[in-house]
């Protein structure tokens, strides 16, 4: 695709959601956009976001997973865990189902929502691999030193707008914590495959994080 066209793309994409920050139901207080439900005291380990920031000296959409640090070690820890456990059961994500239920409807804006519903095909397999799950993911979290920093980063091979993750210092976030970190994403020019820290803070996951993090439920989504 030629330059120029790539270019008219871009503006396009800015200019639409622009509009959609104005008039969209999913939009949020008018600085980003998302398909998911906000309310303002819901705490929530991650969104799907998008908005509009600078990269690499150009103003662009930004098509943006920003995740508590919770989310961020424990998507860490599952990448170790699910290593060890594919040597053990290399099939076993196909014993599970999901699919979107409709739950109830948003009395602020009659949006239907939805949430995702998981099933099980063989329960007495699904039982062994849950145990060899649980026996892996001791071992990791009291044998490994796994921590990270709050930070930026861009991520390849989006079609639509820039591809970027933020993980956060706070371990649950709210929809003001967004807000809060979108404007400072928005102060920055973002540079391809480059990581920006917001500070040099190490955050590790305790087992009491983590037992709290997996109470919480799937976003529910406004559509």
């Amino acid at each position: 695709m030629k330059r120029r066209v790539i270019k008219k793309k871009w503006n396009r994409e800015v200019k639409d959601l622009k509009k959609d920050l104005k008039r969209s139901n999913c939009s949020i207080d008018g600085i980003f956009t998302s398909f998911e439900y906000y309310d303002d005291t819901e705490e929530f380990t991650w969104s799907d976001i998008y908005f509009i920031g600078t990269y690499e000296g150009r103003q662009r959409v930004f098509n943006c997973t920003i995740v508590s640090s919770i989310d961020a070690l424990e998507e860490l820890v599952d990448d170790i865990v699910s290593e060890e456990m594919d040597k053990h059961y290399p099939d076993r994500y196909e014993n599970r189902n999901f699919e979107f239920k409709e739950t109830s409807e948003s009395e602020e804006n009659k949006q239907k929502l939805y949430e995702l519903d998981f099933s099980v095909k063989n329960e007495d397999l699904q039982k062994e691999i849950n145990k060899k799950e649980e026996h892996v993911l001791k071992d990791v979290l009291n044998n490994r030193d796994i921590s990270i920093k709050p930070h930026i980063k861009s991520l390849p091979d989006y079609n639509y707008g820039v591809g970027i993750e933020i993980v956060t210092e706070e371990k649950f976030l709210t929809k003001q914590i967004v807000i809060d970190y979108v404007k400072k994403a928005q102060q920055l020019n973002i540079i391809e495959n480059k990581e920006i820290y917001f500070s040099d803070k190490e955050i590790k996951l305790t087992p009491e994080d983590r037992e709290k993090a997996l109470k919480h439920k799937s976003r529910l989504i406004n559509v």
